[in-house]
């Protein structure tokens, strides 16, 4: 009985040696992997260089002044240089397919807020079309969004991108309710990607369309049962972002960069 006592009195203690160790490795680790992370993120970089006095040897604040214009002028240009042909046509295909989805999910909001009825205009076979074609538009997006080359991110958006490409062509082809459902539904997550993507890499302050799609896309999963508003509502966050993105540099599509040239 002593020995059976023993050994619990170890596993007891055993547990609360490894609870207290864990809790130890969170209590240290986890404020220093966030102010790692708050270190190397483009904004501080950025805001560092802004804000750093250089060292005191007899040059005027204009000279330094100056100084970091031109440094700050030369990583621009950098930048710029390094904008592949191929890579500014991929975000400009990236921005046009985006305004055809935001055009397509406005379609969809029309047909269901009835703005047609009794005037005589066949709005059901424009809403069918474009309900049609938003997989393609939305697969095509995904696609083409920029995101970092590692990692499993970009696998996963290109195979979601994919696969919604493929139930679009099938849901047209075949007209099978499964297919357009299926069809349906993809296009919707490929959305959230998307809107994932955009206040991932410009900061939720500059992209609060996003957080409405977010919002209202989860609502529209199911084709034939939505909830009211919530169509017109991603349809209005879709078209701010489409249209935000006619007046973004091309090169902010490539860095996460918290929409810093907004903030200028």
């Amino acid at each position: 009985c002593s020995g059976l006592s023993r050994s619990r009195s170890l596993k007891s203690l055993h547990l609360l040696t490894s609870t207290n160790t864990m809790s130890l490795l969170v209590y240290y680790l986890l404020p220093l992997l966030v102010s790692t992370a708050i270190a190397f993120s483009p904004s501080h970089i950025v805001s560092y260089r802004q804000h750093r006095i250089a060292p005191q040897t007899g040059v005027s604040s204009f000279s330094r002044l100056g100084t970091n214009i031109n440094t700050q002028q030369d990583d621009t240009d950098d930048h710029i240089e390094n904008l592949t042909a191929l890579e500014g046509a991929q975000i400009l295909s990236y921005r046009a397919t985006t305004g055809a989805a935001a055009l397509l999910i406005s379609i969809q909001a029309l047909g269901d807020a009835s703005f047609f009825d009794g005037t005589g205009f066949n709005v059901d076979s424009v809403v069918e079309q474009s309900r049609n074609l938003l997989p393609l538009v939305t697969g095509t997006t995904l696609a083409l969004c920029p995101l970092p080359k590692e990692g499993i991110v970009k696998v996963g958006a290109l195979s979601l991108g994919t696969l919604t490409l493929g139930c679009g062509f099938l849901s047209m082809t075949s007209h099978a309710p499964i297919f357009i459902q299926a069809s349906w539904s993809l296009s919707m997550l490929a959305l959230m990607v998307v809107s994932f993507r955009e206040i991932w890499y410009f900061g939720v302050e500059y992209k609060q369309e996003c957080v409405i799609t977010l919002l209202t896309l989860p609502l529209m999963l199911d084709v034939n049962n939505r909830i009211p508003f919530t169509v017109p509502l991603c349809a209005l966050g879709m078209s701010v972002l489409a249209f935000g993105k006619v007046f973004e540099p091309l090169r902010e599509d490539l860095t996460r960069s918290n929409s810093e040239f907004l903030a200028k």
